[in-house]
């Protein structure tokens, strides 16, 4: 999981996809999704949230 700041200068969410699970989100290596704000602490709160939800769909393996 690592958040960093896109040009548009709003922190993004980016969560690696492992490998045996990258069939059920597309095939994908990793997701990525807005924050929707530019203040660093509110980000890296949300992202913990969002860390949650990944960590809990990796483990019934459902895609989001």
């Amino acid at each position: 999981m690592s958040i960093f700041l896109h040009n548009s200068g709003k922190f993004y969410f980016r969560q690696h996809i492992p490998l045996d699970l990258r069939a059920y989100f597309g095939n994908r290596e990793d997701v990525a999704q807005s924050l929707k704000t530019k203040d660093k602490a509110e980000a890296l709160t949300l992202s913990a949230g969002l860390q949650q939800k990944y960590g809990l769909a990796f483990a019934l393996k459902l895609s989001i």
